[in-house]
């Protein structure tokens, strides 16, 4: 499937490896702010029978690309932009 192709498995050796202190703390920062997205991307992931890593790298390809963009010799796939918006009462 689509984790399993060229850039997915690009994106995982970058997180396990260079960019592992990056995606942790991506994590942790999503976490705590969004703790139901935590237990959605576990729920998935538990339904797709994949480790949770691979949603959470999914989830957060953008960023995680933007961040290994900046590595010399770096490779980026190009996806569509997010807009992420709060309103003036907050979420």
């Amino acid at each position: 499937g689509w984790l399993s192709t060229p850039e997915m498995k690009g994106l995982r050796n970058y997180t396990d490896r260079d960019g592992a202190a990056g995606f942790a703390q991506l994590k942790r920062d999503n976490a705590a702010t969004f703790p139901q997205l935590v237990r959605e991307l576990e729920g998935v992931a538990s339904g797709a029978g994949v480790p949770p890593d691979d949603i959470w790298r999914a989830t957060m390809i953008n960023e995680l690309e933007s961040l290994r963009s900046t590595a010399p010799g770096a490779w980026h796939a190009g996806h569509c932009s997010d807009v992420y918006a709060v309103p003036p009462g907050g979420y």
